[in-house]
């Protein structure tokens, strides 16, 4: 799996959002890009079809670039979110869109804008299907970066 930091600036990010448990985040956030390929990959690019509104404004804005987790939490820090939301099966939940850099236009029933604050972001890149993702995501995560993150401190 790539990997990079990469330095977002203030930017608001479109795409189809899920609320999900904590501890279901395995077998949900699957299950979103799974409706993302029905939704928008099959119809478009495979069965070229013309895109609906909803479609156009993901190829518009490039939804399916981000895999984002977000939540509510105040001065937000992913290293302690992850230490208390992670560990056990919490019933806490996160947000998980599937998004893409927002460039303007109209944002269709079933897509929403996410603000993203200036700063540095973990930027993943895998292929492989879901399982090669998991098992891909699982070490990187969980060994690098948040092992990184507490050393940060």
């Amino acid at each position: 799996m790539k990997h990079e930091i990469i330095t977002l600036a203030d930017v608001q990010i479109i795409g189809m959002a899920k609320e999900i448990a904590c501890c279901k985040g395995q077998e949900e956030c699957p299950k979103l890009w799974g409706e993302y390929v029905e939704r928008i990959i099959k119809p478009v690019f495979m069965e070229h079809k013309a895109p609906d509104a909803f479609q156009q404004a993901a190829i518009d804005n490039g939804v399916g670039e981000f895999g984002l987790c977000t939540c509510g939490a105040p001065n937000h820090n992913c290293a302690t979110c992850w230490e208390a939301n992670f560990g056990a099966c919490s019933k806490n939940t996160f947000t998980y869109v599937i998004g893409g850099i927002y460039k303007g236009g109209e944002v269709p029933e079933g897509m929403q804008l996410f603000p993203i604050h200036s700063g540095k972001w973990l930027k993943m890149h895998f292929e492989g299907g879901m399982k090669a993702f998991q098992e891909q995501y699982q070490s990187l995560l969980y060994n690098e970066y948040f092992d990184r993150l507490q050393n940060e401190k």
